[in-house]
């Protein structure tokens, strides 16, 4: 089946704000003019915001199961990057016995349509598996299309990348990506400010979203319906736990009340309507509704090395402790260390296969993914993109 075009060289300018052509000499790019596509790097001292839109047609498991299919040709720079979004689009997942469209991707200026679900990318992430990647982290793996908004922290190259992350990690200073983030989730609030909004970020862009959560109270905005989970963090768990309680406006709160808020969802703990004597209903409630999850494996070099969780048992990756991050566990410092050639050689080490993007979780009954030919999308036609 043929899926919805983009329009690639209509992105000139729109993609990245106005295009420098001494900037794209100079910093990133993807694809040739001759192609009529480029994607400047985010120039940390401008605050433009750059974003896609995804929307999974299937399960989260069933998409990224999907993009598997395409082996090394996600993240794969030396394929440009609008035939890598072709191929996402085209592939193909079973849906009661048809075949459908698995992704449908849309790229914009920023979070106008107001979605609820906010994804930020570690470093060295091409678009294309920041899309991917963003399905899976969502907490509802049972609901098909569902979408989420990439409010896209781009790759400049490891060099560049490593020193973006040193400073976010040790100076928290504000940025673009990181000013893109708190306008993101500012949007996703709704008319009213207080609609329920997911914040999901990998790696090192757990660190920008440590920064844009933090800063949300100086713009003027908190939230308590905010829920924060971090993939594989470059983030201390105690820098997650504290930026989602600013952000949620619950910094100064009662330690019980942010203790409820973090497990449950909300300060006054395990609703009424969840039985208690439940483990089943109270694992759902949480999984769906806590306020912070800190998802590491304990053999993820980030996680365990950056993250700063080496190996001790602390207050938030103790199962017993009143203010457990969900999916928090003890690092392993000896199996991180030789998880790093994983790390920078594959795309399924144990820094990326959290949640619906680990295979473990994919369902067995789903029909292989068909792949169509890139060629089906015509550059002139128009997605139906948002322009501020």
């Amino acid at each position: 089946m043929e899926s919805d075009p983009i329009d690639f060289a209509a992105l000139i300018g729109g993609l990245a704000g106005q295009v420098n052509a001494g900037q794209i000499v100079t910093s990133y790019s993807v694809g040739t003019l001759g192609n009529a596509f480029l994607l400047t790097a985010q120039k940390r001292e401008r605050d433009v915001t750059q974003g896609f839109i995804v929307k999974c047609n299937s399960t989260p498991a069933a998409c990224s199961q999907a993009a598997e299919g395409l082996g090394d040709k996600i993240n794969n720079t030396n394929i440009p990057l609008e035939e890598r979004i072709r191929l996402l689009q085209n592939l193909q997942v079973d849906k009661d016995g048809e075949m459908i469209q698995a992704f449908k991707i849309e790229i914009v200026d920023s979070n106008s349509l107001a979605n609820t679900n906010i994804a930020i990318n570690g470093i060295l992430n091409e678009p294309d598996r920041a899309m991917v990647l963003a399905i899976g982290h969502l907490r509802d793996g049972e609901t098909t299309g569902q979408s989420a908004y990439l409010s896209y922290n781009d790759t400049q190259g490891v060099i560049a990348d490593l020193v973006n992350s040193f400073i976010d990690k040790n100076f928290a200073t504000a940025s673009n990506p990181s000013l893109a983030a708190a306008q993101a989730i500012i949007a996703a609030g709704g008319l009213n400010g207080q609609a329920r909004t997911y914040v999901y970020a990998h790696s090192g862009g757990t660190l920008i979203s440590n920064i844009a959560l933090n800063s949300l109270p100086e713009l003027g905005y908190t939230n308590p319906n905010l829920r924060v989970d971090y993939f594989g963090p470059a983030s201390t768990m105690s820098a997650q736990a504290a930026a989602a309680l600013n952000a949620a406006g619950l910094n100064n709160a009662p330690i019980e009340q942010q203790q409820n808020w973090l497990r449950y969802g909300n300060v006054s703990g395990l609703p009424a309507r969840i039985d208690a004597n439940d483990p089943d209903a109270v694992e759902k409630h949480i999984r769906l509704n806590s306020g912070a999850g800190y998802l590491n494996h304990a053999n993820d070099t980030v996680a365990t090395l950056i993250g700063y969780n080496f190996g001790q048992t602390n207050q938030y990756n103790d199962p017993n402790s009143p203010i457990y991050l969900q999916g928090a566990t003890q690092g392993n410092v000896i199996q991180s260390i030789l998880e790093v050639y994983a790390l920078f050689t594959t795309s399924n080490s144990a820094h990326s296969t959290y949640r619906w993007n680990d295979p473990a979780t994919w369902p067995t009954n789903v029909v292989a993914p068909v792949p169509a030919t890139a060629s089906t999308i015509p550059l002139n036609q128009v997605s139906a993109g948002s322009q501020p």
